[in-house]
């Protein structure tokens, strides 16, 4: 018998294997966790990438919440271990479910203890299972559609996507007062989150999600939830690694990618310096009467412009038949970097942007990177200084192709340019 809190005392499933293999056996049985009667047992061995399904009643119908806290076994006293997550599953008509799942990443030693709230009562803890070993995979698979509490997706997630390519997600939420949620994708190392809203419509959702080819990397996935709009708080329903792989070919926004919009032409989301581009769309709202493409300049800080010395762009069309024609032009001048695309619809004296956000949108320098007006030898030192390096800070100056690396194809596109005036 150990307590774990002044107010219950719990009789523990204790393992104490003598090696991997006797740790991988193990039975969770329906009724091992008290006041919960699960709908079958959960067996080991448990492996990565394989879902390990929950799914029970409680027998208090006041039970509102049950809540899964997975902690690394690295201590006999469970109250000293390093929590790994915790999962807050909501209860209705007494039912739960959740799915856990783990990355090869995350294949280690945990022990897992399931608790439940009562209204504004503290949470009680039902049982604590010990030693339970995440063996690695020789395979990956895509994540479960009740990973996430609350929601269903209708496909599994992947845990590799490619640059340049769109997914589709779309789902059920069981929360009747979420407006809208948000897939945000996280690069710790260097602090950059790449967030894709989907507003939610009579408990449905869907969403395109697409990376521009710079953005590939090892992101952690998070799901927000909002309510109205108010955000919820920092989530800790989170995966990881997400691993986004550059593509191939020329990147173009997905055609559906902002909500109540559909782009009927190709939009790249790199544009050379004094590019000319029409873009053809419609709006599904017959009530829209104009739609305006906002460019926001992102300095290396993470501010966004406006900021003398900056140029931030902004092109307008009128909505006629629910059908628009606009033509983004950018001059040679313009502002090299990246830049947040917010896409507003004008309904009368009313603009309204909802979550119909992108980044990076990349606007190319010019091979004159010293301004005097010709690609010449000063411009060819700075090009060699930066080459191999990765186009982040004051490097995107050299990353003509928009690929988010100083390289050969770079290299390639100077020497076209070299010795020509900028104008050519």
């Amino acid at each position: 018998m150990r307590s774990f809190s002044s107010a219950f005392v719990l009789s523990l499933f204790c393992l104490h294997p003598l090696s991997a293999d006797s740790q991988s056996i193990i039975e969770i049985s329906t009724d091992y966790f008290t006041g919960i009667t699960l709908d079958r047992p959960v067996n080991g061995p448990f492996f990565s990438y394989k879902p390990i399904h929950f799914s029970g009643t409680v027998s208090d119908p006041s039970v509102s919440l049950v809540r899964f806290e997975v902690y690394f076994n690295e201590a006999e006293d469970i109250n000293s271990c390093g929590t790994f997550n915790y999962y807050r599953v909501p209860v209705r008509d007494r039912r739960f479910s959740h799915t856990l799942f783990f990355s090869n990443e995350q294949a280690d030693n945990y022990h897992l203890q399931l608790l439940t709230k009562r209204g504004r009562q503290p949470y009680f803890s039902a049982g604590v299972v010990r030693s339970i070993l995440i063996q690695e995979n020789t395979n990956t698979s895509p994540i479960p559609t009740g990973f996430f509490p609350d929601v269903e997706f209708d496909a599994r997630i992947p845990v590799e996507i490619a640059t340049g390519q769109a997914i589709r997600v779309s789902g059920t939420v069981f929360d009747p007062t979420l407006s809208m949620i948000a897939f945000s994708f996280i690069q710790k190392n260097v602090d950059f989150r790449l967030i894709h809203r989907a507003p939610v419509i009579d408990g449905k959702f869907n969403k395109t999600i697409f990376f521009a080819h710079k953005t590939a990397g090892v992101y952690d996935l998070e799901l927000w939830r909002y309510h109205g709009s108010r955000q919820s708080a920092a989530p800790q329903d989170v995966f990881r690694p997400i691993n986004v792989l550059k593509g191939a070919g020329t990147a173009y926004l997905p055609y559906d990618y902002f909500e109540e919009v559909i782009i009927t032409s190709r939009m790249p989301v790199v544009f050379s310096p004094g590019q000319k581009l029409r873009i053809t769309g419609a709006v599904s709202d017959p009530s829209v009467s104009d739609i305006e493409f906002q460019f926001r300049f992102q300095f290396p800080s993470g501010y966004l412009g406006p900021s003398p010395g900056t140029t931030d762009a902004s092109f307008k069309a009128v909505i006629s038949n629910r059908q628009f024609s606009i033509i983004f032009d950018f001059p040679s001048q313009q502002q090299p970097g990246d830049y947040w695309l917010d896409v507003f619809l004008h309904r009368r004296d009313n603009r309204s942007q909802g979550p119909r956000t992108f980044r990076p949108i990349t606007i190319l320098p010019s091979p004159d990177i010293d301004g005097n007006g010709t690609v010449d030898l000063a411009d060819f030192r700075a090009l060699a200084r930066a080459f191999g390096s990765s186009a982040v800070g004051g490097n995107f100056r050299f990353d003509f192709d928009g690929n988010g690396e100083v390289g050969f194809s770079d290299f390639l596109i100077f020497a076209k340019a070299f010795g020509q005036p900028v104008g050519n």
